[in-house]
């Protein structure tokens, strides 16, 4: 995990490890109390798993901090502004900044190797980049968030070895993902099976002159947006309203899911589909967010028309049942909840 501000000068901790808060129980053995109770049920190519209470791990996880980087003021190496990215290998960190913009490399004790890329058009350089990953042999791909779609291709050394090619259209913040098999897929937009207005989303493997082969599209979910319209060509999310999440697993697979119900689904590449869920209760918006998000989305219209105001959808009273997730390397899915 990577928490930062946007100053030039902050710092980040980098946080590797998770331990069970529940003592010395083994992974897997529910502690006293927190048996996992639910169901399971399959029906055709359909897992539907749904917790009623408890948990397989046995209780509360607590993060424990294994290194940090980063200082407020001192060394260049150790200062940082907008992060973008994060990789950790079995001994390097890699670490992508938009301010700089470059990949700075440090080992596990936080000490700075070396940096590699630089800004610029040509091999091995870049605009914005936003995503990096390190490949079984040691290979470092990194990919730019502005439109144009590369993805640069470095050493173990850091000197450039590729340039890559994904979606050339795609300015997008998802992040590069390696796949088991030891492909790297990047985030693409097309029109698999569809019309010409059919831009849905998916995975695909960049190569020297495009991507290559099918990509692996997103499910199509059923899911009303609530927006707020500034003009024709602007809409800005009403705070707190559920949305679509999804991300790719190193598995191939495509987690996919709307955050209003505490639901998901991971759709395997031979086409089974497991479906989680479990119940939860709402937690209320405090007024005073509510307001807050309310003039911050008031703020933002006024970047694409003068003097405009809200005039929408109202702000839901409670928080969607989870706000994101992430896919980890294990390729287990992390749902994020917001607090009270």
């Amino acid at each position: 995990m990577v928490s930062s501000t946007g100053a030039r000068a902050s710092a980040i901790a980098v946080v590797a490890l998770m331990t069970a808060a529940c003592g010395g129980e083994q992974a897997g053995t529910p502690a006293d109390g927190q048996t996992w109770e639910g169901t399971v049920e399959t029906a055709a190519n359909v897992t539907t798993v749904r917790t009623v209470s408890g948990s397989v791990w046995g209780g509360t996880a607590t993060l424990v901090e294994e290194a940090s980087i980063g200082v407020d003021v001192g060394e260049e190496p150790y200062m940082f502004g907008a992060i973008a990215g994060l990789w950790a290998t079995e001994e390097r960190i890699y670490v992508v900044d938009f301010d700089i913009p470059a990949v700075r490399i440090y080992d596990l004790d936080g000490d700075h190797i070396m940096d590699i890329g630089g800004e610029g058009e040509g091999p091995g350089e870049f605009r914005r980049p936003n995503s990096v990953v390190v490949d079984g042999d040691g290979r470092i791909y990194v990919k730019e968030g502005s439109p144009g779609g590369r993805v640069n291709v470095y050493g173990e050394d850091g000197e450039s070895v590729d340039t890559l090619l994904g979606d050339p259209m795609l300015g997008s913040a998802w992040p590069l993902v390696p796949t088991r098999d030891g492909s790297i897929y990047t985030p693409v937009r097309g029109n698999p099976g569809g019309g010409p207005g059919d831009r849905r989303s998916g995975m695909a493997i960049p190569g020297p002159g495009g991507t290559i082969g099918e990509p692996i599209v997103v499910p199509t979910l059923d899911f009303e947006f609530e927006g707020v319209r500034v003009n024709e060509r602007a809409v800005l999310n009403v705070p707190f309203s559920p949305h679509h999440a999804w991300r790719m697993s190193p598995t191939g697979a495509i987690v996919v899911g709307i955050t209003g119900d505490y639901r998901f689904e991971i759709h395997a590449p031979d086409g089974h589909v497991t479906i989680v869920e479990r119940s939860s209760e709402p937690i209320p918006v405090d007024p005073d967010e509510a307001d807050w998000q309310r003039r911050s989305v008031i703020r933002s219209g006024r970047n694409f028309q003068e003097g405009w105001s809200w005039d929408g959808a109202e702000i839901p009273r409670v928080m969607p049942a989870w706000s994101g997730l992430t896919v980890d390397a294990g390729g287990r899915t992390w749902i994020r909840r917001r607090g009270p």
